[in-house]
């Protein structure tokens, strides 16, 4: 086929001494049908156009000046408030919550990527300018570098020609463009950064393709995944069942590596919880965050691999198949059990600590939490969104492992196995994991691919095979998403009408107003984070877990039917404003009832200790705001 562009040899596709085999698949093309280097730059041209897409077609709000979502607006807020403070360790944002101030689970090093960025242009900028332009413009530049890792992850295992479809195929995984789109603000794509090079890192490992220092490095990567987020503990799962069959099939030789990985692992989880914790703070117990608990699972994958290597030295049992077995499950069991004595909440999950009173209020209304098991119309529209390349993917990479595919590199794909065994199932439960899922996709997408235009190019020039493949390759990439955006969209009710943050903002920013003096205001939780990067406003509510009081407190007040009782909690958190929006009840599920304090305010009711304000046109359509009467002593 004239589809490829002649390019260089590839070192990676090469025979090594270690192993006598091809570090490429089996079926590797020759290097004269292997893509050039233009055809990756043509690649990464597509990712760069579907990011100007998104921002052209309004999806990321750049052009409107604005942020994406909550969390953008208060990792702004946590950085400025470093950057002023020079305080590494106080992580409370001490405007939310008021007048408390609220602890967030994030860790530092995203708060150190968009920091030195920010400082870097700053002089020519201003620091706040620089912030804002730096933060909008790091996931797309992230996103690409995602890229770039993913090509040099999948070298050990394929071609030239699969790498370029590796690219292609992450460049169309629709879930992934929201974490990684401009004007979002968050560590979400730098999480699936070093979930790639892990990725990259272990497969050398598992195909024995580094040594010791290698094994060291893909451990440290691991750690820094956990310091990250603590939702990392998932990839530790899997890299461990991997490391563990790796050691089924080679012995004594993948235990001394596995040693290395799991010391490394410890040591970044260790200097993780130096810079991250004051020493008094070094053994505090937490889960959603790094913690002396994460650094347990550390040593106890360094214990058992300790063991394991000093007796495949001494004992002849372990060198056998169900020897090795043995000593896997008594060290799980041990394991199990070492946790379960000292921190036995480990197994609850890292929301163990999370009050359960905010799971109708706030949990169970957060998008990224929410299931894709297609039960209904707008299910099927959400799975075909996230997960529709597993349509594809999945039997593909069924139908090719039974069939005995990719022998030499069988190691690699056993790993990749294993995350999609454990990440579909999550990502059917719960939304957040499906980019993992899609990464873990792609290199099997890829393989697809490349598969079907080898099949087509065997028969030489255009032909039925050649067309047919060009268009199934189109449907394949992003068949599943198109048809999702014919079907029907069940739409949240707090999108219906929903009110305009912006327009409240401006108002309480106004140097000449509201924003004149700092004051404490009262309003949707997700509105909160957005507040305090425009304004010197406090605010009661944020969309954070941890902030349980703020979110009890907005809620008791906004649903009381008992005005007193509403009062005596505005007084007690010293709130100045309280905001309504007209169009819908500021908590989702919130009743009509006519007695509430909030369908009293949205109607213009208010209690006599509120006073209306007069707004600017734009905030009157879509909010009421209103001052607090002090009372009278």
């Amino acid at each position: 086929m004239k589809f490829w562009i002649k390019g260089g040899q590839d070192r990676s596709d090469r025979a090594t001494p270690e192993t006598g085999s091809s570090v490429a698949p089996v079926d590797a093309r020759s290097k004269n049908s292997q893509p050039g280097l233009y055809v990756f730059f043509g690649a990464f041209v597509i990712i760069v156009i579907i990011h100007l897409i998104l921002v052209t077609m309004g999806t990321s709000p750049l052009l409107e000046g604005r942020l994406h979502g909550p969390d953008s607006y208060m990792r702004m807020v946590r950085v400025a408030q470093l950057y002023e403070s020079g305080d590494w360790y106080d992580i409370s944002i001490h405007r939310s919550n008021a007048p408390y101030g609220e602890e967030l689970h994030w860790t530092r090093p995203a708060d150190l990527v968009f920091l030195s960025g920010a400082w870097a242009i700053s002089p020519f900028l201003g620091f706040e300018r620089a912030l804002y332009w730096w933060g909008s413009f790091v996931s797309p530049l992230l996103h690409l570098a995602t890229a770039l890792v993913l090509i040099w992850a999948a070298a050990p295992f394929m071609d030239r020609e699969r790498r370029f479809f590796v690219v292609l195929a992450f460049a169309f995984q629709v879930g992934i463009w929201p974490q990684a789109m401009a004007a979002r603000t968050d560590h979400h794509i730098l999480i699936f950064l070093v979930f790639a090079a892990v990725l990259g890192l272990t497969f050398r490992l598992l195909l024995r393709r580094t040594g010791a220092r290698g094994a060291l490095l893909a451990g440290m990567m691991a750690g820094f995944g956990l310091w990250l987020s603590v939702e990392f503990l998932v990839v530790l799962a899997v890299i461990f069942g991997a490391l563990v069959a790796g050691w089924f099939r080679y012995g004594s030789e993948l235990a001394r590596l596995n040693l290395a990985h799991a010391i490394g692992l410890s040591v970044i989880v260790a200097l993780a919880l130096l810079l991250e914790r004051p020493p008094v703070a070094f053994l505090a117990e937490e889960y959603d965050r790094i913690s002396i608990v994460h650094l347990l699972t550390g040593l106890l994958a360094t214990t058992f691999w300790g063991f394991v290597t000093m007796l495949e030295r001494r004992q002849p049992e372990p060198k056998r198949l169900g020897g090795r077995i043995s000593v896997a499950i008594i060290g799980a069991l041990c394991a199990v059990g070492v946790m379960l004595a000292v921190f036995p909440k480990f197994f609850s999950g890292p929301e163990v600590d999370y009050d359960p009173r905010l799971e109708p209020i706030f949990l169970n209304v957060i998008l990224e939490t929410g299931s894709l098991i297609p039960d209904s119309l707008g299910g099927v529209v959400g799975f075909l969104t996230f997960l529709g390349p597993a349509l594809f993917g999945v039997p593909y990479f069924v139908i090719r492992i039974i069939g005995g595919a990719w022998h030499e590199t069988r190691m690699a794909w056993i790993l990749i196995g294993l995350g999609l065994l454990a990440y579909l199932p999550l990502s059917l439960v719960m939304l957040r994991f499906s980019p993992y899922a899609e990464i873990l996709l792609v290199f099997v997408l890829a393989d697809l691919l490349a598969s079907l235009f080898k099949w087509a190019g065997r028969a030489g020039g255009l032909n039925w095979r050649t067309a047919g493949v060009m268009i199934a390759a189109p449907l394949i990439l992003l068949g599943p998403f198109l048809l999702s955006s014919v079907l029907p969209r069940q739409v949240a009710a707090e999108t219906l009408g929903q009110c305009k943050t912006s327009f409240l903002v401006a108002e309480l920013g106004r140097p000449t107003g509201l924003g004149h003096t700092p004051l404490t205001v009262l309003t949707k939780f997700t509105d909160g984070p957005e507040i305090l990067f425009h304004t010197s406003h406090s605010v009661i509510g944020t969309p954070y877990p941890r902030n349980a009081s703020g979110q009890l407190d907005s809620y008791s007040i906004y649903s009381a039917t008992n005005m007193e009782e509403a009062r005596r909690l505005v007084e007690g958190r010293g709130i100045d404003l309280i905001v309504t929006c007209r169009a819908s009840p500021t908590y989702d599920h919130l009743s009509d009832e006519p007695d509430m304090l909030d369908a009293r305010l949205r109607k213009g009711e208010p209690p006599d200790w509120l006073t209306p304000l007069d707004l600017s046109e734009e905030t009157e359509a879509y909010y009421r705001v209103y001052r607090v009467v002090p009372r009278e002593n």
